[in-house]
């Protein structure tokens, strides 16, 4: 709430829904920078998406912008050690739309999915769409269902803001899919970081 917009928001309100390519160079070098003090810290985000980016410090001027990456909902600590050959694929956990493709194999996540899910929200911010995009919530359900059953996975953990939560819930349970509601609402803190809020 304290920031201006989020990306998302910000491009719906331009003519044709694109950046320019100066604007989206500007926004993948401060996001790199973002993500590297992440990870720099141990912690991967999982969830970089532009309603996850908001603008902040704004001037008159309009030059100075900066960028804020939110909802630290389902970032954790990663490990570099390999995972067991007989490791189990996990319950997927992100944006299908901005997921890596070892995120939807099930495979842990580390800094390597967040620079794909950035390849991703850039793409989609200089060419408007992503050709997989789903529509809405309705259609993202029906795309999750078909993925669940090629991976042989029955169920997911649905993580939204409280807000979208109960529409996003009753169209996961129409289209039959198993699922454990996590409703998220990071608020801003002047006394606390972010880092003291990751399991």
């Amino acid at each position: 709430q304290m920031m201006a917009a989020n990306l998302a928001d910000v491009r719906s309100k331009i003519p044709g829904q694109k950046y320019s390519r100066a604007t989206t160079g500007w926004l993948g070098a401060e996001m790199v920078d973002i993500l590297r003090g992440i990870h720099e810290k141990g912690y991967v985000h999982r969830d970089v998406k532009p309603s996850n980016v908001c603008l902040s410090g704004s001037s008159r001027d309009g030059l100075d912008r900066t960028l804020c990456l939110i909802d630290m909902g389902l970032a954790k600590k990663f490990t570099t050690e390999p995972a067991p050959s007989s490791a189990t694929p996990g319950v997927f956990k992100g944006s299908t739309t901005y997921a890596s493709m070892f995120a939807h194999a099930g495979e842990e996540q580390g800094p390597r999915d967040d620079m794909w899910c950035l390849l991703y929200m850039l793409a989609e911010c200089h060419e408007g769409t992503l050709p997989w995009k789903a529509a809405n919530t309705a259609d993202e359900a029906i795309q999750v269902k078909k993925l669940l059953q090629q991976e042989g996975l029955k169920h997911i953990i649905l993580v939204t803001s409280s807000f979208h939560m109960p529409r996003s819930k009753r169209l996961f349970d129409h289209a039959g899919i198993n699922n454990v509601a996590y409703p998220t609402d990071f608020q801003a803190n002047t006394t606390t970081s972010w880092l003291d809020m990751i399991p």
